[in-house]
């Protein structure tokens, strides 16, 4: 049984100190970790499962006059489990199975065309199942077979709902809809 916690910073990338599109004022961008876990080896079976709990916090975002600002913050909260039967050579199968489970919330801006609102909304990498099945066997001598199964639930993203010109210029901006409200299909492979 193991519990651990860390404070990560991240620095905002360089071109968002700039003084026109940006903000040279920027701090970094915080994320405290909480992590507890149990992990069991006996013979063949090793078993490791971790929940998680990452509080983040100073996310860089637009704000209301379209430069940014650290005024982000959201969380993230999961599982992580892994099972393994055997190791390679010593029995006729080994095989493992992993699983993750994440929610995410972050307090994000949206574009509607005319300002911006703020929202909260999964990540942009809240990808909530994440599974994967591998089972090998010898079949003669140094011949094995396997075979390897994927899953993972669909990404989510931003859709775009409309479009706008503004005033004098020769251009069109997006109008987006509701941050991260759709998702792209899930994933599945063998």
């Amino acid at each position: 049984l193991r519990a651990s916690t860390g404070l990560y910073h991240q620095f905002p990338q360089p071109f968002q100190f700039n003084s026109q599109t940006g903000n040279p004022d920027l701090a970094p961008q915080q994320a405290t970790h909480y992590i507890l876990g149990f992990e069991h080896e006996a013979d063949l079976l090793h078993f490791r499962a971790e929940a998680y709990y990452k509080d983040y916090g100073q996310l860089v975002i637009d704000n209301d006059e379209l430069q940014l600002t650290n005024r982000g913050f959201g969380d993230a909260r999961g599982v992580d489990v892994f099972l393994r039967y055997s190791r390679f050579l010593q029995s006729r199968f080994n095989g493992w199975i992993s699983y993750s489970f994440l929610h995410s919330e972050r307090h994000q801006a949206r574009n509607t065309g005319e300002s911006i609102t703020f929202e909260t909304a999964p990540s942009d990498f809240d990808i909530t199942h994440n599974l994967n099945v591998v089972g090998k066997f010898r079949i003669i001598g140094m011949m094995y077979g396997g075979l390897n199964y994927q899953y993972a639930t669909g990404r989510p993203y931003t859709p775009v709902i409309d479009a706008y010109q503004p005033s004098g210029q020769n251009y069109y901006l997006p109008v987006e809809g509701r941050v991260n409200s759709q998702r792209l299909p899930d994933f599945q492979r063998v």
